[in-house]
């Protein structure tokens, strides 16, 4: 059944593909440079106060993999939305409605 869904027909666009979502893709850019962001300010103090740079190393790590794996599957499961744009449909060629 999921290789009927990830194989549309060639006037088909992915949900994911369409101006609609993207920025639920802005999102996830953003969501994966604060991980970064918060992975380097948490190796920085702890670095800082605890004094052991491999043990600021390594709750900046396990940190930043857990935020990544969050962001990553939230993504994947939008991303994975079964909905598909006929691009031969006639609204796509006129003007926005509304």
């Amino acid at each position: 059944m999921e290789d009927d869904v990830k194989r549309l027909p060639a006037d088909m666009l992915p949900f994911i593909a369409t101006p609609v979502a993207q920025p639920l893709v802005k999102g996830r850019n953003v969501a994966l440079a604060g991980s970064v962001v918060v992975a380097t300010v948490l190796f920085l103090l702890l670095r800082q106060f605890a004094l052991s740079t491999a043990l600021a190393a390594g709750c900046a790590i396990l940190t930043l993999g857990l935020n990544l794996t969050v962001v990553i599957m939230r993504f994947n499961a939008h991303a994975a939305t079964p909905l598909a744009v006929n691009l031969n449909h006639p609204f796509m060629n006129s003007e926005p409605m509304g």
